[in-house]
Formats: C-alpha cells, sequence, structure tokens
C-alpha cells in the first residue's frame, strides 16, 4: 500500500538524531545493556503531524489500529529513512484479557517521497500490553536500530524474570529480513550476580532463515 505523503520527509528529517523514550527504559531494566542506535525517532518525541501520517497509511488495512511508537532508520540499505511502526488494537482471541491490547510490527519503507510501503508485518515479535506477567505488565522495553540491524526487547516475569533481544538484519540479495540472533538473559531480583544470571543465544545456525514476516516468537 502506498501513501502520498508531501510533508513527511520534512518531519522525518527533523525527528533524526532524537533519542526514544523506550530505548531509555529498555537500558534501565536490562540487565545486558542495549545495543545504541544510529537514528531513532518515537511518538512521544515527535509531531502530531507524523502520527497522522502513518496512521493514513496503516488504517485503511487495519482499521482498528493505532500507532503506538515508531523508529526511523534505513531498513534496507537504500540510503532512505524508512520506520518500524509497532501498532496496537484489542486482541482478538477470547482467551485474551479484555483490557489487553495486542501488537503489529510493521516495516515502512520510504520509496521515494512522497511513497510509503508497508513491506513486512509481524504478529508476534512484540506481546501484548498484559502479557508480561504480573511484575512486569507490558514486556516491550523498546526497538533499537543499527545499520541494517534491528532488534525488538521484551521483559517477563515478577522477582524471576527474563529478558528477550531478538535481532534481525536485511539480506540484501533476497530484498528480505531474517533472523539473526534471539539471546535470553535469566535472573532473579533476589540474586543478581553473575553465577545467578543465565544467558543464552541462538543465531542462524540453529533456527535456518526465518523471515522477519515468518517469526513466531522464541524459545
Amino acid at each position: 500500500m502506498l501513501v502520498n505523503v508531501r510533508s513527511l520527509s520534512v518531519v522525518l528529517l527533523a525527528l533524526l538524531g532524537c533519542t526514544s523514550q523506550s530505548e531509555r527504559v529498555a537500558e534501565r531494566n536490562s540487565p545486558v545493556p542495549a545495543a545504541k542506535e544510529t537514528t531513532t525517532a518515537s511518538v512521544a518525541d515527535s509531531s502530531a503531524d507524523t502520527t497522522a501520517l502513518l496512521d493514513a497509511l496503516i488504517r485503511p488495512r487495519y482499521p482498528a489500529s493505532k500507532v503506538e511508537e515508531f523508529k526511523v532508520g534505513d531498513l534496507n540499505a537504500d540510503g532512505r529513512a524508512d520506520m518500524i511502526v509497532l501498532v496496537q488494537q484489542p486482541c482478538d482471541s477470547v482467551s485474551d484479557m479484555s483490557d489487553s491490547n495486542c501488537r503489529k510490527a510493521l516495516l515502512v519503507l520510504n520509496e521515494g517521497f512522497p511513497h510509503l510501503r508497508i513491506a513486512a508485518v509481524n504478529d508476534n515479535v512484540v506481546d501484548c500490553t498484559d502479557c508480561g506477567g504480573g511484575g512486569v505488565g507490558d514486556p516491550h522495553q523498546g526497538i533499537v536500530i543499527k545499520g541494517n540491524y534491528f532488534s525488538f526487547e521484551s521483559l517477563y516475569g515478577d522477582c524471576d524474570k527474563t529478558h528477550f533481544v531478538v535481532t534481525f538484519h536485511y539480506n540484501q540479495a533476497r530484498r528480505n529480513w531474517y533472523l539473526h540472533r534471539f539471546g535470553r538473559v535469566d535472573y532473579s531480583c533476589q540474586d543478581t550476580t553473575s553465577a545467578r544470571v543465565k544467558e543464552t543465544r541462538q543465531d542462524v545456525k540453529d533456527y535456518g532463515k526465518v523471515s522477519f514476516a515468518d517469526f513466531a516468537g522464541g524459545f
């Protein structure tokens, strides 16, 4: 889907270099420091016009969705400022809590202003707003873009917590985004010494090629 947005280039240029609230939250809560990103933006740091422009792109496909957060970065190595957009809407499943919202993560490509396109969508990489457990509530901790790599961070649990970081990378030959690494750290609020912190990582040799759109969750 394309949307004509004549003013978006000006708005995005104003956003480049901003540090988002979600990155600061991720750094505070994670036992492993998050990677530093090169260009970022979030709803909290942006103008209402940018969110409205994204709504114009997204709502024809997902009418019940609203923009929760977005990040700016070059996702496909073409030198243009693209976006990762996180949207939320009421969960469809009757098993989900009625006050919980589910998320979709969208890769929105800048194909030369004023043309934007939703290139890929994933329903599993960011969990629902109440899925983090009693101690955390909302598990979403932030989105980080660094070059052609981007990561989603999540935190689960009460005293015993699990921190997930899932990272994707753009494959220029295949013109698609694939799972690069999946890491988790388990630790307890009762003992955060290195002896009690368990870190596990998997990469492409463990799970083969998994596209961003096909990613179905963690280990």
